[in-house]
């Protein structure tokens, strides 16, 4: 979980108190969700996200 742990250490820099759970599966599935809605799952995009993308993501929210 390399690329996951990336974006785990990213969001934590950039929201400090926020509760992150890591959740290993197989099958190359990767989703974020926040306050129970899915804000990115890369079956539908195909692609693992750039660097600071979730973060961005999150700040738009």
């Amino acid at each position: 979980m390399p690329r996951a742990s990336r974006v785990e250490e990213e969001i934590r820099e950039s929201f400090p108190s926020v509760n992150i759970k890591l959740i290993q599966s197989s099958g190359g599935d990767f989703r974020v969700i926040v306050d129970e809605k899915t804000i990115y799952d890369k079956k539908e995009t195909e692609t693992f996200p750039r660097i600071f993308e979730i973060s961005k993501i999150i700040e738009e929210l």
